[in-house]
């Protein structure tokens, strides 16, 4: 089983063998345009894919339009299977009008009777489409073989039409990639492939009536869908709406808010000035009265200067008269020299030795008269001893 087999299947003119000889990189199966099948007898070509010998098996399509021939399309699908049982299936659909063809459901459900296919051996291919298919379509042919076929498909491939050697290099690339990506499995013959000349028209038809079912019901869901997705635009456009209301409430409430805070700032700010300019004249007024209680106590200090000066004065002219006793007066006039020179100093001191050794006390105002004076009576008093 180290040689794995290639079987290609499906109907006459889908492009089996103009595939087959893609995938080998030669031409090595007979293929041609024409009315009638190219292909009458299995072909069969080694090949190398990715390190990989393989036995590729290009065989006759399977529905004809007489019985012998479809008799003999099934023995040579048989004979291929039981050369090599150990091999993936590489089934190739045509199309019309962008459906899936109606023989090619027929043929693939007979053969997967008889040599019931595995979904991870099965490679499916959509051969010959236009490079001009819609977007999406490749998925829409997927997925209506899925409803027809009634399995998974994993490896499926829609091949467009190829002219350039450019294209055919990048289809055998891609179509090697999913063979090479598939299991192969042992296709075990479970019965005969039943298949009659005179059945094919009804099994068509069945599959015709298929058809129209799963458009229908495709045409349903595609009708559900877009409701759904009316629905789900007005739910959307409603929500952006709600969003779109919420933002500007919260946007104004945010302005309110700024403006409540600015007026609160502006608030505590007039406040703040208002008790700054509160303090600043306070301080004024205390400096003001500090001023004038100083500009006052000056003003008192200089009246006592003036006062003691002017006692000063006329205490200096009175020593200058002339004494009646020549010996009493010089001592006077020395003693009153001396207590005016000390009366800042000793004066109290000299007040007091006045007050103990004197009998006369003369009446003086403010504290340097009065220590003069003390100093003079004192002298005196000592001058009658």
């Amino acid at each position: 089983m180290d040689k794995m087999g290639i079987i290609i299947l499906g109907n006459s003119g889908v492009g089996k063998s103009f595939l087959g000889n893609i995938i080998l990189g030669q031409e090595r199966f007979i293929h041609d345009f024409d009315c009638k099948a190219v292909t009458t007898k299995t072909e069969y070509a080694e090949a190398n894919l990715n390190g990989r010998l393989c036995a590729v098996y290009n065989i006759p399509g399977l529905i004809e339009a007489d019985q012998e021939r479809i008799d003999l399309n099934k023995r040579e699908i048989a004979r291929a299977f039981q050369q090599h049982p150990y091999s993936v299936v590489m089934f190739v659909f045509g199309h019309s009008g962008g459906r899936p063809k109606h023989e090619d459901i027929v043929a693939f459900n007979a053969i997967n009777k008889a040599y019931p296919f595995s979904q991870k051996s099965l490679l499916v291919v959509v051969n010959n489409l236009p490079l001009t298919r819609r977007t999406g379509y490749d998925n829409n042919m997927k997925e209506q073989l899925i409803d027809h076929l009634k399995m998974h498909l994993p490896h499926f491939e829609c091949v467009s039409e190829t002219e350039t050697a450019e294209k055919i290099q990048v289809v055998r690339k891609q179509l090697i990639q999913s063979i090479t990506g598939a299991l192969p499995k042992i296709h075990e013959k479970k019965h005969d492939i039943d298949l009659q000349a005179d059945q094919i028209s009804a099994l068509m038809k069945q599959v015709s009536e298929f058809q129209k079912q799963i458009e229908q019901n495709r045409a349903a869901h595609e009708a559900q869908v877009k409701q759904l997705q009316r629905e789900f635009e007005e739910k959307e456009k409603q929500r952006l709406a709600e969003q779109k209301q919420k933002e500007l409430e919260m946007q104004l409430e945010q302005e309110t808010n700024r403006a409540a805070y600015e007026a609160e700032m502006r608030r505590q700010q007039t406040k703040n000035e208002e008790s700054q300019r509160k303090l600043y004249d306070e301080f004024e007024k205390r400096e003001k009265r500090w001023h004038d209680e100083q500009e006052n106590k000056d003003k008192a200090h200089r009246k006592q200067l003036d006062e003691l000066t002017e006692k000063q004065a006329d205490m200096e002219e009175k020593l200058k008269e002339p004494p009646q006793k020549s010996t009493v007066g010089q001592r006077l006039i020395r003693s009153a020299k001396a207590a005016i020179t000390g009366a800042s100093m000793g004066g109290a001191a000299g007040a007091g030795v006045g007050a103990g050794a004197g009998t006369v006390v003369l009446p003086v105002v403010g504290t340097m008269a009065g220590t003069a004076a003390g100093g003079l009576i004192g002298s005196i008093g000592g001058a009658r001893k």
